[in-house]
C-alpha cells in the first residue's frame, strides 16, 4: 500500500480519537454543570430548612406569652370556687333598740291631765283613777312599741337587702372572674394550637426538603456517571474499531 493510503488510515484514526476526546470533554463540562446545579440545590434546601426553623422560632416567641398566660389562667380557673354560698343572714337588733327614749316622759305627760282631774274631784287614789292612768300609760306604750316595731322591721329589711346585694355582688364577681379566666385560657389554648400547627408545618416542610434533597445527585454520583459515560464512549466498539481499522490501514500501507 502506498504512502497515501497510510496517511489516509492515520487520518481516520486521528479523527476517531479526536471525536472521542471531544465527547470526553463534553461529558466533563456536563458533569461540572450538573455538580454546580446539585450544589446550588443543596444550598437552597439548607436555606429553606433554616427559614422554616426561623419562622417556627418567631411564631413560638410571638405566641409564648399567650400560652403562658393561658396556662396560668387555667390553673386559677380550676382553683376558683364557683359554688359560692353566702353566710347565714344575721340580725342582732331588738325592738328595745328602736324604742323612743322619751317614752317614759310621754307616759308621764299623758297621765297628768287624769291625775289633775282626779285630784280636783277627790278621787286621785280611787280604783277608777288608777285604771284610767294604767290605760293611758298602756296606750302610749303600745303606740311607742308599734312605732319601734315598724322602725325595726324597716331596718331589718334594709339590712337584708344589703346582705342580698353583697351576696349577689360576690356571686357575680366570681362569675365575671370565671368568664375572664375562661377567655384567657381559651386565648392560650388557641395560641398553643397555632404553635402546634406551626411545628407540624415545620416538620412537614423539613421532611419534604429532606426528600427533595435526597433526589439531588451527589458530586461523587455525578462523577461516577460521567466516568461511566466516558468509558462507554472510549470502549465503544465502533470507536475502537475505527481506531483499530485506521491503524491497521496505516500499518499495512506503511509496510
Amino acid at each position: 500500500m502506498g504512502l497515501g493510503k497510510m496517511f489516509e488510515g492515520a487520518g481516520e484514526a486521528l479523527t476517531g480519537a479526536f471525536g472521542m476526546y471531544g465527547g470526553y470533554k463534553a461529558n466533563e463540562e456536563k458533569r461540572k454543570a450538573a455538580e454546580e446545579y446539585a450544589r446550588a440545590q443543596r444550598r437552597a434546601e439548607e436555606q429553606a430548612r433554616g427559614e422554616f426553623g426561623d419562622a417556627y422560632t418567631d411564631i413560638s416567641s410571638f405566641l409564648g406569652p399567650y400560652m403562658e398566660g393561658g396556662s396560668e389562667a387555667f390553673g386559677q380557673y380550676q382553683d376558683l370556687d364557683m359554688s359560692y354560698m353566702p353566710e347565714d343572714f344575721e340580725y342582732s337588733q331588738t325592738i328595745g333598740d328602736f324604742l323612743d327614749p322619751s317614752m317614759d316622759f310621754q307616759i308621764e305627760q299623758s297621765m297628768r291631765p287624769i291625775e289633775s282631774s282626779a285630784a280636783a274631784g277627790g278621787s286621785l287614789g280611787s280604783g277608777a283613777t288608777l285604771k284610767a292612768l294604767q290605760d293611758r300609760g298602756q296606750q302610749v306604750a303600745n303606740l311607742n312599741y308599734g312605732q319601734a316595731y315598724d322602725r325595726m322591721a324597716s331596718d331589718k329589711s334594709f339590712a337584708y337587702k344589703n346582705y342580698l346585694n353583697r351576696a349577689n355582688m360576690q356571686r357575680q364577681q366570681n362569675l365575671d372572674r370565671g368568664n375572664q379566666l375562661q377567655n384567657l385560657f381559651s386565648t392560650g389554648y388557641n395560641a398553643t394550637q397555632n404553635v402546634a400547627g406551626a411545628r407540624d408545618n415545620l416538620g412537614t416542610r423539613t421532611a419534604d426538603s429532606y426528600r427533595q434533597a435526597s433526589n439531588i445527585p451527589t458530586d461523587a454520583a455525578l462523577r461516577a456517571q460521567t466516568n461511566a459515560a466516558n468509558w462507554t464512549n472510549i470502549t465503544d466498539p465502533k470507536a475502537t474499531g475505527q481506531i483499530y481499522g485506521g491503524v491497521q490501514k496505516a500499518a499495512t500501507g506503511f509496510f
